[in-house]
């Protein structure tokens, strides 16, 4: 796997900027069908972000694998430089390290773009998991972190299971108990790659329409919200 870690300068300065944080399985549960569309998704969302013109400037990526931990495989760059990378299966469920880690680089970014005077909307955290984490002893931290940043409206929390063996409660969790429609976004495990190019789209969307509502279009009957 070629990881990609190192973080790049910010583009566009002078214009509005999003932060799309990707946080991905790849325990030893996601072998096989689920690995080979998440791969393939990965592919797809750099094929959606060319298709994105000059907003790709504007949209800083992300990309942190978990599995016996949390590993930032793609640092914050604008999509523009966004080059897939090829997984593999192996490992347990660090889903908590995971959003930990995450939070972390988003607050970075944010407080880069401040630096330089770039304003930003709320960012995007994209957690897609097929089991139940294994990291117990930092789950507290992890949704008080998660569930604080949602609340200040820093960011926008997207969850999505994969398989029949996901633990829809646990990603639920994370959302503050006072949120209204609460949504864990489900597909089964060999018809999901198509979600990256919607993903892609829908951040797309917030900076044509200068709108900070991120809504994730259910536009195929594979994937179930």
């Amino acid at each position: 796997m070629m990881i990609h870690g190192d973080t790049l300068p910010i583009m566009n300065v002078g214009e509005k900027h999003i932060q799309l944080m990707l946080l991905l399985d790849i325990s030893k549960s996601m072998a096989g069908a689920a690995m080979n569309e998440l791969n393939e998704g990965l592919y797809q969302l750099k094929n959606a972000f060319d298709h994105c013109g000059q907003l790709q400037g504007r949209i800083d990526i992300s990309i942190i694998t978990f599995s016996n931990e949390a590993n930032v495989v793609v640092g914050f760059r604008p999509a523009c430089y966004y080059e897939p990378i090829t997984l593999t299966a192996e490992g347990f469920t660090c889903t908590n390290q995971a959003i930990l880690l995450g939070m972390e680089k988003l607050e970075e970014r944010r407080n880069t773009c401040r630096q330089a005077g770039v304003e930003c909307y709320k960012s995007i955290l994209f957690l897609l998991s097929d089991g139940t984490p294994n990291d117990l002893d930092f789950e507290e931290e992890a949704i008080h972190r998660l569930q604080e940043a949602i609340t200040k409206n820093k960011l926008v929390y997207v969850p999505f299971g994969i398989g029949k063996d996901v633990d829809v409660e646990q990603l639920m969790k994370y959302y503050p108990e006072q949120t209204e429609n609460k949504k864990v976004y489900k597909a089964c495990e060999d018809e999901f790659q198509e979600v990256f190019t919607r993903l892609s789209n829908s951040v797309s969307n917030v900076l044509l329409n200068d709108d900070d509502q991120y809504h994730l279009n259910n536009t195929t009957n594979r994937i179930i919200i």
